[in-house]
């Protein structure tokens, strides 16, 4: 589970080397642009709290459970 460094930071289509060695080695990433995240409009921006941002994360956990992974990490920076 990828958390990106900030609550007014969105993960987009950019080129990230940490993300991409974890995908060499055969690792999955999951990464939540979360209530609060920018570049999705006022609107979702203006949902954004801690009680929100947790459980839009405890959400992609779910996700995750539910395909059958069972072994999850967090990777996180400042915000994380």
């Amino acid at each position: 589970l990828w958390v990106e460094g900030g609550p007014g930071l969105c993960v987009g289509p950019t080129w990230n080397p940490r993300i991409q060695a974890l995908l060499a080695r055969g690792i999955s990433v999951l990464a939540v642009n979360y209530r609060g995240s920018a570049g999705f409009g006022g609107a979702f921006r203006g949902q954004g709290n801690h009680e929100a941002r947790a459980g839009d994360l405890m959400a992609g956990v779910d996700f995750l459970k539910a395909r059958g992974f069972r072994k999850i990490a967090i990777h996180a920076s400042s915000y994380g």
